[in-house]
């Protein structure tokens, strides 16, 4: 039965937009949360509690950031 529908691409990167945007549209500050663990992510030493990190993703604090 699944060769029947085409495979279809995940749906996070349109949650995680449409979360964004609701919480622009609601005036708040939208921020992530990253492991500083994981290969290739690179944070100063300073920035990071407890293995993690919190990036503000608002538009007014990077420029040019596609979700």
């Amino acid at each position: 039965m699944s060769e029947d529908f085409p495979r279809m691409t995940s749906h996070r990167p349109y949650l995680l937009r449409a979360l964004v945007e609701w919480i622009n549209d609601n005036g708040m500050t939208p921020h992530v949360l990253v492991d500083a663990g994981l290969p290739g992510v690179q944070v100063p030493a300073s920035a990071v509690k407890d293995g993690r990190v919190v990036l503000n993703i608002a538009e007014r604090a990077v420029v040019g950031l596609q979700v």
